[in-house]
């Protein structure tokens, strides 16, 4: 970054900096490299193969202090693959209340998404591909508050363009902000001063950093998350979203050469995949496109998908046991060429990505790689066949789905309860487990949602008219 600086800084050191100032500070995947947020140099950096360019420098800020330049924090890529940038005020200003803004990079062209925001510290976006912005102080840097420091606040910007806070009251200089996969949003708090330790906070008053997770406001030892939403994939391709889940687009209305089977959620963002019996894969939103088998003559069909931990590829699972890999997917192994006593319905991946189960209809379970391997149902005779499995967050257990709503748990699945002994209206296709292990929901085909354990329900497309089955959730 220094020999960078030196000969091609495009703020030239203005404003009396020095012509060689860096301080990367913020960094995310961007158009096959790295976009770096650079916030001593001023400026959005692109490291890709090995050189780097400036993408952008964003305008000046006129404040109380005088003209500064403005100081990039936070990088977020968006729902429509643009870069997205966050500044904390101007260099050399007083970064003044309501000066702010948030630009992104559209094309090369910086353009102002809002205005109205102070000391701007982190951005994300959530399920909803609504975009969420993390003030550090709702007073600016120059707080003149006595003792504590005025709180930041949580924002979220509405597709109106209008803002609701989301979390502001116990926000002590909240520094980074991310939305897990399952919607859940989680901030870190005193994240600048030193808590406890600090000169500038009243004695007594016992503080120090946290993870908190906003929709609580509390630490998040103290909280346990639900799945936050989930999308129903229907067999046409149709999507239908709750909760703080987004809808970014559908194959609904499309003629397919063959039937959706499966999906999947981005693990880093807004979006998702569907995959088609032959192979085929749709994208929408964050989800990148890696390859599929579409046009591929296939042994026996695919019957669901997986993406690795980061969302740079995915696994496609095959009947058989066949298994496919695209973008950074790493093949452990399959079961093509072995004899099955019952297909096999579904897989998942490690939580390193370093290996994959697949899991049959019977109830057998095959690993892979560095997927362990917990029991199985392979030996018993079931009411009704497995239709999916998900393994937990550590990979230490994993779950079994039947049609019927048994759940059968191994390792360190905890059971929370089961539709078996239930009369059911249509059957389970489909199960997934909360981020901490502490429940569960399934799907029917009639898009019927069934919940155990801290799983929240947030409606179904149970009773509705479909013109096609649910065949996925997540």
């Amino acid at each position: 970054m220094g020999p960078y600086e030196a000969k091609n800084n495009p703020d030239k050191g203005a404003g009396g900096d020095p012509p060689i100032d860096s301080d990367p500070y913020a960094v995310t995947a961007f158009d096959g490299g790295l976009a770096i947020a650079d916030a001593a140099g001023n400026d959005v950096l692109l490291y890709k193969n090995g050189t780097l360019s400036t993408l952008a420098v964003l305008p000046q800020l006129q404040e109380s202090g005088g003209l500064g330049q403005a100081v990039p924090t936070s990088l977020a890529v968006g729902p429509d693959g643009d870069l997205y940038i966050g500044e904390l005020g101007g260099a050399g200003g007083g970064n003044d209340v309501g000066v702010c803004n948030v630009y992104k990079l559209d094309a090369g062209r910086l353009i102002k998404v809002v205005g109205g925001l102070t000391m701007v510290g982190d951005i994300a976006f959530d399920q909803a591909g609504r975009l969420l912005v993390l003030e550090m102080d709702q007073m600016g840097l120059l707080d003149p508050s006595p003792g504590l420091p005025a709180p930041g606040a949580l924002i979220r910007i509405n597709a109106d363009g209008t803002k609701t806070t989301l979390a502001s009251t116990g926000l002590e200089f909240p520094g980074g902000l991310a939305v897990a996969k399952d919607g859940s949003i989680y901030v870190t708090d005193w994240s600048v001063l030193q808590g406890k330790n600090d000169p500038n906070v009243p004695p007594g008053l016992t503080l120090g950093g946290d993870v908190v997770r906003i929709s609580d406001n509390v630490p998040t030892d103290q909280v346990g998350a639900n799945l936050g939403g989930y999308r129903e994939i229907a067999k046409d391709g149709g999507v239908f979203t709750f909760g703080h889940f987004g809808f970014y687009g559908s194959e609904g209305g499309v003629a397919l050469a063959k039937p959706v089977v499966g999906s999947a959620q981005n693990p880093l963002g807004p979006g998702y995949w569907e995959v088609a019996a032959d192979g085929g894969v749709f994208t929408f939103g964050t989800a990148g496109f890696y390859g599929s088998t579409g046009g591929v003559d296939l042994v026996k069909p695919i019957v669901g998908m997986a993406p690795t931990p980061d969302g740079k590829g995915y696994y496609l699972f095959a009947s058989d046991g066949g298994v496919f890999t695209f973008g950074d997917a790493q093949f452990h192994g399959s079961l093509g060429d072995v004899v099955l006593n019952a297909p096999i319905v579904g897989g998942a991946v490690t939580p390193d990505g370093g290996g994959y189960w697949l899991f049959a209809a019977d109830g057998g379970v095959f690993a892979f790689g560095d997927a362990q391997f917990h029991g199985s149902l392979g030996a018993i005779k079931l009411v009704q066949p497995i239709v999916s499995g998900a393994a937990t967050p550590n990979g230490a257990g994993y779950y079994l789905f039947a049609a019927d709503g048994g759940v059968f748990t191994f390792g360190n699945a905890k059971f929370h309860g089961s539709l078996g002994g239930v009369q059911l209206v249509q059957p389970v296709v489909n199960g997934m487990i909360t981020p901490n292990n502490a429940g569960y929901a399934m799907v029917a085909s009639d898009g019927g949602i069934f919940t155990f354990g801290n799983a929240a329900y947030y409606g179904s497309e149970g009773g509705v008219k479909l013109n096609q089955p649910v065949v996925s959730f997540g």
